[in-house]
């Protein structure tokens, strides 16, 4: 009996979310291209770049409809904590570099990703996107340029889940001073509410006007949700919950040298908490 699954699954479903930053819109192109392969529109023992192909075709088709601009407020990717059954996630961006590749070009993005994250020659790239290697490398050197990440810590370590604790206690007792010790220089928070949640549609910069903020809106809420300590995209993050329902999602860049955090990504829309 022919095998009834895809083949790279994992490949086909981390390209989309790394390239799209929407979990479910991976998850929709996986689904759709594993249709495709059953009712054999995909060529007999195709080769993997023919797969890396179709799945880059599929994002730029999604990401040419998508019309940020109009979003309100700052856009940030989906959190999620596993990916689909079965499938092993793998070669993601940290959740960091997967917010600031938003703003590159979508041809760009996937030459990034495909480079920076999964590895793949410039030469394979290139076969997959039927571009010159040439073309390839100058795309790739111009997305790096654009993008910019402070960050040192993009795993959960030790260091940044004691920052985490300290940074939900200080709140708590509206300890703006330790707060403001606890931050980087250029400390950031970038809400996305989605126009569905109200929070700052401009980033809130500076370390006392985080702590300020911080302390602020954690005493405007009716209860004290219940915190819990987790990772997502490979970084330390912490998720508000009411019951059984996901409230918000931060997840904290830090700084190993310094041992301070350096951004907070608050996701607040309800529409990005399904998959906590």
């Amino acid at each position: 009996m022919p095998n009834s699954q895809i083949p790279y699954q994992s490949l086909i479903f981390s390209l989309a979310y790394n390239m799209l930053g929407s979990y479910a819109s991976a998850q929709d192109i996986l689904q759709d291209m594993q249709l495709k392969f059953l009712e054999n529109q995909f060529p007999i023992d195709a080769p993997k770049s023919y797969y890396l192909k179709a799945t880059v075709n599929h994002c730029l088709n999604i990401a040419k409809k998508q019309n940020r601009t109009t979003y309100p407020g700052p856009w940030l990717p989906e959190p999620f904590i596993n990916g689909p059954a079965s499938i092993e996630t793998v070669d993601l961006l940290h959740y960091e570099l997967a917010s600031l590749i938003e703003s590159l070009p979508p041809i760009e993005r996937a030459i990034f990703v495909l480079k920076e994250a999964m590895g793949f020659s410039h030469k394979e790239i290139a076969e997959a996107l039927e571009l010159s290697e040439k073309n390839t490398r100058q795309l790739f050197s111009r997305s790096k340029k654009k993008i910019q990440s402070d960050t040192n810590s993009a795993s959960p370590s030790k260091q940044a889940k004691q920052l985490a604790e300290q940074l939900i206690r200080y709140i708590l007792e509206g300890n703006v001073d330790a707060l403001v010790q606890l931050f980087s220089e250029d400390i950031k928070v970038i809400s996305d509410g989605g126009g569905k949640v109200h929070t700052a549609k401009l980033p809130v910069v500076g370390r006392e006007k985080v702590a300020k903020f911080l302390v602020k809106i954690s005493r405007l809420s009716p209860f004290v949700p219940e915190v819990k300590f987790t990772k997502v995209l490979s970084q330390t993050a912490l998720a508000f919950f009411q019951g059984e329902k996901c409230l918000l999602v931060w997840v904290l860049s830090t700084r190993e040298d310094t041992a301070q955090i350096s951004r907070i990504f608050a996701i607040v829309n309800p529409d990005k908490l399904t998959f906590m």
